[in-house]
């Protein structure tokens, strides 16, 4: 029987429930929730200093509890990472134990990794995070579509992965709430009057439309669903990626474009975040390698998967090819558009920009993000490449 775990239950949870300490080890706690989701517990051994990492789903949003939420999704979760595990190994954290009544997973504690997103806040280099970003996502994705994958695998695949309720909270809070006056966009009130141009703008509608469509209905791969900053962590070592739950089949680009659309996020909060021009300048500078290299390594290491692995003769051929991988291109572009947006007036943002105190300066980087969201949206077409991107992210 389901019920919600606290500091002082979870200990107890772990001993009765688990093999993972023995009964008489002395365990600690700390809950260490940063999400809207789920709860999250660090549970450590003082006898031998080793911990785990517990989450549990909660029944609702917790930034909005009339926003009710399915417990299964970390059945999806769990799910998730045990597949992906067998793709990309050392990329996704090592999962102990499962409990689907309980709809618990426990799984190894990165405790010597921080979450991309700060690190990022505070300026700070790590290496090879686009490359190793763009890795995972050429395989995750290639494995897990029809360019690789039996066709009848593939359908139960999609099958086993179908996720209507988080499938939905994307629905409406990418692609559907931002555009029109609802009451729970998070709208800072100088921010009104450029809301209400969005909310008029009828050409970014159509194309905001078009990609919600293609959300809805391609199932190309398996997807993370949710792949921003806070979902990577980091140490000298490389990458992990982590929090599954929103995982089902849909557009490539879109897994791609929301990983893209916080590194931009993150690029125009600097402005205020690094007040030394020199410094400055550096930063942004590694910001925009970080997309490049995403970008480059997916599309090369997509194409070396393509060539050696590819199932079926019609899609052989280097013309099909480049023509795919430009649309999945012209997808992480647009998708990268509708992410921005939604991450300044949507009912989440993100702390890159939320972290700002001076009001005007905020403001400045709101706009310029609202304003190349729409760019990124509705000339979604007209990027060839990525060197035309980092070129319009460079004129911001």
């Amino acid at each position: 029987m389901y019920y919600r775990l606290d500091n002082e239950e979870i200990i107890n949870y772990v001993k009765n429930s688990t093999n993972l300490f023995s009964k008489k080890e002395k365990l600690s706690s700390e809950e260490i929730s940063d999400g809207n989701l789920n709860l999250v517990f660090r549970v450590k051994s003082s006898d031998n200093n080793r911990s785990v990492i517990i989450k549990q789903s909660l029944p609702s949003l917790r930034i909005d509890e009339t926003m009710k939420l399915c417990l299964e999704r970390i059945d999806l979760e769990y799910k998730y990472l045990t597949y992906i595990k067998n793709i990309q190994p050392k990329l996704v954290p090592e999962v102990y134990h499962f409990d689907k009544k309980m709809k618990v997973i426990i799984m190894e504690d990165l405790y010597s990794h921080e979450v991309l997103r700060n690190i990022l806040i505070q300026g700070i280099k790590s290496k090879n995070i686009g490359s190793e970003v763009g890795s995972f996502l050429a395989k995750s994705l290639f494995f897990t579509s029809d360019l690789y994958l039996e066709q009848l695998k593939k359908k139960r695949l999609v099958k086993d992965f179908i996720n209507p309720e988080l499938c939905k909270i994307t629905e409406d809070l990418v692609f559907t709430q931002p555009y029109y006056e609802c009451e729970k966009n998070n709208i800072d009130p100088w921010l009104m009057p450029k809301v209400k141009e969005i909310i008029g703008d009828e050409e970014l509608k159509k194309s905001v439309a078009k990609l919600r469509y293609k959300f809805m209905n391609n199932s190309a791969s398996l997807l993370h669903g949710d792949l921003h900053t806070g979902s990577i962590m980091v140490n000298k070592d490389g990458v992990k990626i982590i929090d599954g739950e929103f995982a089902f089949f849909g557009p490539m680009g879109f897994d791609i474009g929301a990983f893209i659309a916080n590194i931009i996020l993150n690029y125009l909060s600097q402005e205020v975040h690094m007040e030394e021009v020199d410094s400055r300048k550096e930063y942004k500078e590694y910001l925009r390698t970080i997309i490049l290299d995403t970008w480059n390594k997916f599309e090369s290491e997509f194409r070396m998967l393509w060539s050696e692995f590819i199932q079926c003769p019609l899609e052989a051929t280097d013309e099909y090819m480049n023509e795919y991988i430009q649309e999945v291109f012209e997808d992480t572009i647009g998708y990268a558009g509708c992410k921005m947006i939604r991450r300044i007036y949507g009912l989440a943002h993100v702390s890159d920009i939320d972290s700002i105190i001076d009001k005007k300066a905020k403001e400045k980087v709101q706009n310029k993000a609202l304003d190349l969201g729409r760019e990124l949206i509705v000339k979604r077409k007209e990027f060839y490449n990525i060197n035309n991107l980092i070129e319009k992210v460079t004129m911001y």
